[in-house]
């Protein structure tokens, strides 16, 4: 009986919400060739990747710290979320880091209307699953994911 009732709570308590943000129609996988976290979302013009730190404890500032470089000065949001935007290796990147562990970027090689788009939308779609979830991830407009390696 004990055993069932531990059982039990650990499974309450382990519990991991998963949410997911649907890219708009158009976006397809394009899985890594050595590694899953390689793997990512493209139109062709625009790329959504996903980067989980995966380092339990680690705090967003020691993430800030590791990606922060000339072209990408981190600031800090009211709502605890770290954001960056600047131009790196010729491609235009924007990148929010949601409770230091998961860095959501977009890239683009034009700093267009379509791009700022795109980053003023991730941005409302993390915020509005951040508060809920416990685990983030892209997927495409059908909830597929983008997982594995080719």
């Amino acid at each position: 009986m004990k055993t069932v009732i531990c059982t039990a709570f650990f499974a309450l308590v382990s519990y991991v919400s998963v949410a997911q943000i649907k890219l708009p129609v158009g976006f397809h996988c394009i899985l890594g060739v050595n590694h899953p976290n390689e793997s990512y979302f493209t139109n062709g013009n625009t790329t959504f990747k996903t980067y989980p730190w995966g380092h339990e404890g680690i705090s967003g500032l020691e993430v800030v710290n590791v990606l922060q470089t000339e072209q990408l000065k981190f600031q800090k949001t009211k709502d605890n979320l770290y954001w960056a935007t600047g131009k790196v290796e010729g491609k235009y990147i924007y990148i929010v880091l949601a409770d230091g562990m998961i860095q959501f970027t977009v890239t683009s090689n034009k700093n267009d209307n379509t791009f700022s788009d795109y980053c003023t939308w991730m941005l409302k779609e993390i915020r509005r699953e951040v508060a809920t979830t416990d685990e983030l991830y892209f997927t495409d407009f059908n909830g597929k994911g983008c997982f594995g390696i080719k």
